[in-house]
């Protein structure tokens, strides 16, 4: 049984390895805060990028009917991103090159033709201090670190794994990636009539290999079940869960994209225009030439050696090109639109089309995280409820809920972090893509009415919408249990075991999986409001205003995600529909150029200092981005959410110390005995609250000099740039709620609903010179 936890651990009950580990590589307290729970180490961190980049383009005209150009462009930069902690920072080399060239033929006055090639080769790499060293992660201490519980760490793969304290920050993400993107394109431009008509194909091909992992050197959970805090817990060398390395196994994914196209733009009358097309797309199945993609299979049910029906981990491993889905060709996509001239100073547009978005193939490339390539053991500690310690610190009386091993269960432990490792009896972590995995698909409208005002000024008011279909998305919690008050978590799982295609017919033990399917959905719907004040007289004004909302649910990788991949209940997707992390309400912003032509009349010595000078500015308002809470353990492996008993929302009387009222939360937990209505999945959304709005100026002052020598527009151009010029602090997410006390049900922890970060950094400052000609 666990003991008794007090502010002081005993020397005798610190595990050697856990304290040798801290000692080299946590950095010690800087300085004591008033608040001793607040942050003790602050430093500068430091961002080192340098770049070299080359740029080269030659046109060359045969004859007025013929044209072409060649242009190559390349990038050559490498960046340090520092950490907070020194022993963590990383580096980062992301070396690009493109070449483009085009063909451009006039068969007669009315016929066009433009013929291009492009290639693109981009190849970033993230590494650490101890990549492609002779590091050795088991020589520290806490467990023997093998990539699916039987082989060593590459040197490029090796460094410090995922802990309590922290780890190499290339520990998750994208590691080590080669793409390369050839296109061909032909497009034809032909009028007739009133009739101008446009067609065309596309032809792309992708190839890439990859080496990525979001567990390249695995995980030692938290302890806060078997030391009441989790520091503590580790510090004892015990741990609530542990996962062995997957490494960074390999994938070359490779799929050619055809396009096809037809438009026409007839001008019906001198007022009346109509936008008429009809585009296909059809999107290859990627495949990979390494053979290392494999998907479990739950709708192929293989026969286990103990007779057992098990899904099935298919094809047989290293089988080159063998395609995971049935493919997807159901891409003949229309779009209309129409403008429509009232009056010489009143326009009324109208559109609506079918889009279609291929998929990237780093989405897909983490198939190859399955073994024998790839893949982790999962591991988790099962304990129960014990007896309660009460203690001071620093004033305050703290009441701990201690808990106990369940007898004859396996006890996690840094000496023995991944018991039976390298056996077939451990739980493998799987991925499952659908077989039936189709391209998302977005249909888009607009309608906008357009008025000429005076002084060379366009106002614009908009609706815009837009329903995505079939959204790349992923499930993290696929096989966790529903929530009951068994901590044997792995026991509870729905789906056991599997037998893996081509590797006998052993049953092996399954832990999580990771669903990747197309089934999430997403819309938008805006009203937007626009002011343009054409340049004239030396001023350009511009003025945009949204009010918008963006609603989805399921994993989108460029914007952010709204649940992280984790849904709180994977069989019930509905209430983890919500607002976008990216999500604002209102939305307004203001830019101005201003180069000032009243200085502009000098000349000679007077004209040197004071012509030639612009002013330039960005206001940026918008109200806060949502985010949600959690709120207990339910036992299922996952994040759970609280119950909403009230609004929660503090309006005007919100501060930074304060920005939300916890009590409007009750906890949802399954670890207390007195109180099993408190067993179930929460209530509380995941986009419940708003963080801080943001209030931001970016200014920018100029100052040109011609230079009549190199030519007519040939200038020498001073600036000085301010970002964030009002030095106004654009706060963060705020801490969530917590429970101190062990049968708590009304949120009790201190520092929650206080606001400790910025969302942005503050005022940054830059000087350049720059020399066109």
């Amino acid at each position: 049984m666990q003991g008794n936890i007090t502010n002081i651990i005993p020397p005798s009950r610190i595990n050697k390895n856990a304290q040798h580990f801290i000692n080299r590589f946590q950095p010690l307290p800087i300085f004591q805060p008033p608040d001793i729970l607040a942050n003790n180490v602050q430093t500068s961190v430091p961002f080192i990028v340098n770049s070299n980049q080359y740029y080269f383009r030659i046109d060359h005209e045969f004859r007025p009917q013929d044209k072409v150009f060649v242009r190559l462009a390349a990038d050559r930069p490498s960046a340090v991103t520092g950490n907070i902690n020194p022993n963590f920072p990383r580096f980062t080399v992301a070396p690009a090159t493109n070449l483009a060239t085009q063909y451009i033929h006039l068969f007669s006055p009315r016929t066009l033709s433009e013929f291009r090639y492009g290639v693109n080769k981009a190849s970033p790499i993230y590494s650490s201090p101890r990549s492609n060293t002779n590091f050795d992660l088991n020589s520290l201490g806490i467990g023997t670190f093998l990539v699916s519980g039987t082989r060593p760490l590459k040197p490029y793969e090796t460094g410090i794994p995922s802990t309590l304290i922290g780890g190499d920050s290339d520990n998750g993400g994208l590691n080590i990636n080669h793409a390369t993107e050839h296109e061909f394109s032909e497009n034809l431009s032909f009028t007739r009539g009133s009739h101008g008509l446009k067609a065309g194909f596309d032809f792309r091909r992708l190839l890439t290999w990859q080496a990525t992992s979001n567990n390249p050197r695995g995980i030692l959970g938290s302890a806060s079940a078997e030391g009441g805090y989790a520091l503590a817990g580790w510090l004892m060398g015990y741990l609530d869960n542990s996962t062995t390395p997957e490494g960074l196994p390999p994938s070359a994914l490779n799929q050619s994209r055809w396009a096809a196209y037809f438009m026409d733009d007839w001008k019906v009358s001198r007022k009346l225009t109509v936008n008429l097309g009809l585009r296909w797309d059809f999107f290859q199945v990627p495949v990979d030439a390494l053979g290392g993609v494999r998907s479990l299979r739950l709708d192929v049910l293989s026969q286990a050696s103990d007779g057992r029906l098990l899904p099935t981990l298919v094809p047989a491993p290293f089988t080159q090109n063998y395609p995971l889905t049935s493919g997807d060709n159901r891409y003949f996509m229309p779009r209309a639109g129409l403008a429509y001239r009232v009056t010489d100073k009143w326009i009324v547009r109208t559109g609506a089309g079918w889009f279609v978005n291929a998929q990237q193939l780093g989405n897909l490339a983490i198939l190859a995280r399955q073994p024998p390539n790839g893949g982790a053991l999962s591991f988790n500690s099962v304990t129960n409820v014990a007896g309660i310690v009460s203690y001071t610190y620093a004033g305050q009386s703290y009441s701990l809920q201690t808990r106990e091993f369940t007898p004859g269960t396996t006890i996690l432990t840094l000496d023995n972090a991944f018991p039976g490792q390298g056996s077939v009896a451990p739980r493998t972590n799987l991925l499952i893509l659908a077989p039936d995995n189709r391209f998302p698909s977005v249909w888009q409208w607009s309608f906008d009415i357009q008025r000429a005002l005076p002084m060379k000024t366009l106002l614009t008011i908009a609706y815009v919408g837009s329903k995505s279909s079939n959204v790349d998305n992923t499930i993290n919690s696929w096989n966790n249990p529903l929530p009951n008050p068994n901590t044997n978590i792995n026991a509870m799982r729905p789906w056991q075991a599997y037998v893996s295609q081509g590797e006998g017919n052993t049953p092996r033990g399954i832990g999580n999986l990771r669903y990747l399917d197309s089934y999430a959905n997403a819309s938008y719907e805006g009203l937007q409001t626009t002011v343009e004040k054409h340049y004239s007289h030396g001023l350009l004004l511009n003025f945009n205003y949204v009010f918008s909302k963006a609603l989805g649910e399921g994993y989108e990788r460029n914007s952010g995600q709204v649940n992280g991949g984790t849904y709180q209940n994977p069989l019930d997707r509905r209430p983890d529909r919500g607002r976008y992390p990216f999500d604002t309400t209102h939305n307004a912003t203001v830019s101005v150029v201003y180069e000032m032509p009243f200085l502009n009349r000098f000349r000679g010595v007077a004209g040197g200092f004071l012509a030639g000078w612009q002013v330039n500015g960005i206001i940026t308002l918008h109200t806060g981005y949502p985010f949600g809470l959690s709120g207990g353990n339910l036992n299922t492996g996952a994040a759970t959410r609280p119950d909403r008993v009230a609004d929660g929302r503090l309006g005007s009387q919100a501060t930074r110390q304060l920005w939300f009222d916890p009590t409007a939360f009750r906890r949802t937990d399954c670890n207390i005995r007195s109180r099993p209505d408190l067993c179930h999945f929460g209530s509380a959304a995941n986009d419940v609250l708003n963080t801080p709005g943001s209030r931001n100026l970016d200014a920018s002052i100029y100052k040109n000099w011609k230079i009549k020598p190199l030519g007519e527009t040939a200038r020498l151009q001073f600036r000085m740039e301010a970002f964030n010029a009002t030095n106004t602090p654009h706060f963060g997410q705020p801490i969530g709620i917590g429970f101190v006390s062990p049968d708590a049900v009304v949120p009790d922890a201190p520092q929650q609903g206080q606001i400790r970060s910025l969302l942005s950094p503050m005022r940054t400052a830059q000087l350049a010179v720059k020399l066109y000609f």
